[in-house]
């Protein structure tokens, strides 16, 4: 996205016929920032991530800010966008990205990672899905269902298909 640069002049007339003030300004326009990607992987606790978010549409350098941080034991390196670490407790997180650029202009996304055994393993987590996991075991024999615990925010279901012991 190019950027569009108007000058102008704006003249305040006073009640006499002098003083008058003029004033050069310039405005510049931009076509928008865009933050890429628009959702971030699932992650699982005590297991190494990383994820890269990107800006475009701006003027380099970028510096990227959350209004409340990622979830615990990962960081939002604020030069790079990457946010990485290891994710210590399980739940699910949701946190704005804000990114500015050279000429502090910004573009912000909202962001949800869940971090939950299996991580990305268990679809929907931190991608807009239906916020309910399953885990189906094709053993053979009778099935039993049970809430998981963990402190996620969404229901999270595993179904067992075989002897429940």
């Amino acid at each position: 996205t190019s950027l569009v640069s108007s000058t102008f002049t704006l003249t305040v007339p006073d009640a006499t016929p002098k003083p008058v003030i003029d004033k050069v300004y310039t405005i510049l326009v931009t076509g928008g920032i865009v933050l890429s990607p628009a959702t971030l992987p699932s992650a699982s606790p005590n297991v190494p991530y990383s994820e890269a978010i990107t800006a475009s549409g701006g003027t380099a350098p970028y510096t990227f800010t959350s209004d409340v941080p990622p979830p615990p034991g990962l960081a939002l390196n604020m030069a790079t966008g990457v946010i990485s670490g290891t994710p210590t407790t399980v739940g699910c997180y949701t946190f704005t990205v804000t990114e500015t650029d050279a000429n502090g202009c910004t573009g912000s996304i909202t962001y949800t990672i869940c971090v939950a055994v299996g991580g990305a393993q268990t679809s929907g987590w931190g991608r807009g899905g239906t916020g309910r996991k399953r885990h189906d075991d094709d053993a053979g024999g009778h099935e039993s269902s049970a809430p998981v615990a963990g402190g996620a925010a969404d229901p999270v279901e595993c179904r067992h298909h075989g002897t429940a012991t």
